[in-house]
């Protein structure tokens, strides 16, 4: 079981809370490029976990390749974005 204590050590380790003796504890200014490394982090898991899923259901490589592209174009329509 993770203490409080010990989720504050870990996010202080990874750089996104500092401890200041007698203040308190605050939030880090978080780089740009850890902001990134973070974002692709995420994104890459979330891909592995759907690809995975995909994968078990035996599904089709090239289906599942098309699935991602069809949602990705709905999704930038939605939003106005466009595929440049």
């Amino acid at each position: 079981m993770i203490t409080t204590r010990r989720a504050y050590q870990n996010l202080e380790q990874q750089g996104y809370i500092r401890t200041i003796q007698g203040k308190g504890t605050f939030v880090a200014e978080v780089k740009a490029e850890k902001k990134e490394q973070v974002a692709h982090e995420t994104l890459y898991e979330a891909f592995r976990h759907a690809i995975g899923m995909s994968l078990d259901l035996k599904r089709d490589p090239r289906e599942t390749r098309e699935l991602f592209e069809q949602v990705l174009k709905e999704m930038m329509e939605k939003r106005g974005i466009r595929d440049e």
